[in-house]
């Protein structure tokens, strides 16, 4: 079998020919020309032949074509440009990118958008807690005023010292914790009774009094205090449930107490004259009728009250009415 092999051998050949060296396995060589070997059966066999090529540079084995101009390749039917195909390659070609169809994307972009969601959450942040505080401050709010109203230290104004009837903001009394039924008016009866407990001699005294007695009250049964009005030894009369509202006596009367436990004290000019009075603005205000009938509690029940000091004295007003009155 013969081998192909380069070797550094000078020959003649014309231009563009080209030579190779044959060595057979004895040594022999020969110089013969790459186009009249391929012509030559079983010289090559392409399957089985073997190239050793020594001491060469940019060898290139097989057919290459190369191109020294701009090239433009048309696909040509019978010699002509197919131009449904031109054109349906055309159509499938994407548009041209223009500046107008470009979207800029900023590199900032994202982070702005954090940004935006992270302001947007500390405003939900902030209105919430404001909510919260607004409550906790209504709620405090209205907790001091209870309390205020509950105050066993409450002190009203100095000026009232020159009003006779004080109303029950002005001694720090409780709103009623039920309905009571109204009274029908005028009014036919006027009930005086006592309240077994030390008299008092100023405003803040006296407040102190009705404000302890209308917890007792409405720690019982009863939604408010039990009594219309009070009168104190301070020259003032206490609005209790007021002239509109039945008291815990009974229907159709105004119950006028005294602050004091008259089995034992005196029922001074001060009171005297303030109960006087108290009746005279219930009778001008419609609320007490001009033929009414002044009664002591022990007159509808089985009582002491209004104590034997007090009973004593008005026996001996005009309006004063010695029967018994079923409650």
């Amino acid at each position: 079998m013969k081998h192909v092999q380069s070797e550094d051998v000078t020959t003649d050949c014309d231009e563009g020919c080209t030579q190779v060296i044959l060595k057979d396995d004895e040594g022999n060589l020969e110089v013969a020309k790459l186009a009249e070997l391929c012509g030559r059966e079983g010289i090559l066999d392409p399957n089985k032949a073997s190239v050793n090529i020594t001491e060469s540079e940019d060898v290139i084995v097989g057919p290459v074509t190369q191109f020294y101009a701009p090239v433009t390749i048309y696909q040509n039917v019978n010699g002509e440009i197919n131009g449904t195909e031109k054109n349906e390659v055309n159509k499938k070609l994407p548009e041209p990118i223009t500046e107008s169809s470009l979207t800029i994307v900023n590199e900032d972009t994202p982070k702005l958008i954090n940004k935006d969601k992270s302001k947007k959450i500390k405003h939900l942040i902030i209105i919430i807690a404001a909510v919260i505080i607004s409550i906790i401050i209504v709620a405090v709010t209205i907790a001091m005023i209870l309390k205020k109203s509950k105050h066993p230290n409450y002190k009203p104004p100095t000026d009232l010292d020159d009003q006779f009837l004080l109303y029950k903001a002005d001694w720090g009394g409780k709103a009623a914790t039920d309905d009571i039924p109204i009274n029908k008016k005028p009014v036919q009866y006027v009930i005086i009774s006592h309240t077994v407990s030390p008299m008092c001699n100023n405003v803040q005294a006296c407040s102190s009094r009705v404000r302890n007695i209308q917890s007792q009250h409405q720690n019982g049964p009863f939604p408010d205090i039990g009594y219309n009005f009070l009168v104190g030894n301070d020259g003032h009369a206490y609005e209790g449930r007021g002239w509109n509202h039945k008291n815990f006596h009974m229907y159709d009367s105004v119950a006028i107490c005294e602050i004091g436990d008259f089995t034992t004290d005196i029922f001074t000019n001060v009171m005297i004259e303030s109960t006087k009075r108290l009746i005279d603005l219930g009778i001008t205000l419609n609320k007490i009728s001009t033929h009414y009938k002044l009664i002591g509690q022990n007159q509808t029940t089985t009582s002491e009250s209004p104590g034997s000091n007090v009973y004593k004295v008005i026996k001996t007003w005009p309006h004063f009415y010695a029967g018994r009155v079923s409650s």
